[in-house]
């Protein structure tokens, strides 16, 4: 009666796939703590930080500093976010200068 099912699911005609052993998970210190990581040998990226470390530096990340600098023109300290690309060297005054006298010589 159901004989189109039984070779649907059969063995030799589906190819069952025997399924390997789980692979060993390997150990490593943390970085900052010491504490065992586990990992795969197969992973691309091999963890350096614990979970706990890891949540910890996220954190950190995630709260915007704000960073002290000598102006190079006039010797004045300036402050700015630590989440810019490039640290400016200038204070704003002699940013804002120097874009004057550029924009006067062209």
């Amino acid at each position: 009666m159901f004989n189109w099912f039984k070779k649907l699911f059969h063995k030799e005609s589906v190819g069952v796939v025997e399924i390997e052993e789980t692979p060993k998970l390997l150990e490593k210190p943390c970085r900052n703590c010491g504490q065992p990581v586990f990992y795969d040998p197969s992973w691309d990226h091999i963890p350096n930080y614990c979970r706990e470390c890891k949540q910890k530096y996220q954190h950190d990340n995630d709260i915007i500093r704000v960073m002290r600098r000598t102006c190079k023109k006039c010797g004045k300290q300036f402050t700015f976010p630590s989440n810019i690309r490039h640290y400016p060297n200038y204070c704003r005054k002699c940013r804002e200068e120097f874009k004057k006298n550029k924009q006067s010589g062209n």
